[in-house]
């Protein structure tokens, strides 16, 4: 527990603000126990006395009676066991979104479909959106298979549209 720990004691700490990462602490300092006076407008709270340490510069105010305690991403134990709950929690919370994955596609995907239900602009929207995707696809198909051609034949490739647009411009500009 917090209570037994004095300056210069080991913690262990599991830092979630980015990538998470493991590694241990000395405890730079570490007050005598204290009750915090209640704030204004709060019931009395239950009595719980708190200790200040100090991890990486930045002080904390946890309860005694903790072996665990985390703040803004940062989780320090008392106890290898201690942040080993907390390791396992978030590997469970993890995996849980992994394996959700496929459902949350679907869920995507039944979303999309109401939105088409309930707004025909919408609709048409994503109707148009489908149909110039395939348009394109099937431009990109008919100059691959030109293309090919062009390099069987070992003729000169044909112009895609945009290089012949620029050289009729350019042969417009020059008359």
């Amino acid at each position: 527990m917090f209570k037994d720990l004095r300056s210069g004691s080991m913690v262990y700490v599991l830092d979630n603000r980015d990538t998470p990462r493991f590694y241990t602490a000395n405890l730079k300092a570490v007050s005598e126990p204290y009750t915090p006076q209640p704030q204004l407008g709060q019931y009395p709270p239950i009595v719980q006395q708190y200790v200040n340490i100090t991890i990486d510069n930045e002080p904390w105010g946890v309860p005694v009676n903790l072996e665990t305690v985390s703040k803004n991403g940062l989780t320090v134990s008392c106890t290898r066991e201690g942040l080993m709950s907390e390791v396992n929690a978030m590997y469970r919370t993890t995996m849980d979104a992994i394996n959700s994955f496929d459902k949350q596609k679907e869920n995507a995907k039944a979303y999309e479909q109401i939105l088409r239900d309930l707004d025909p602009a919408y609709a048409k929207s994503k109707v148009q959106d489908e149909k110039i995707e395939s348009l394109n696809s099937k431009i990109e198909e008919l100059m691959q298979l030109l293309l090919s051609q062009a390099a069987q034949n070992h003729a000169p490739a044909p112009a895609t549209p945009a290089t012949s647009a620029s050289s009729k411009t350019t042969k417009s500009e020059t008359k």
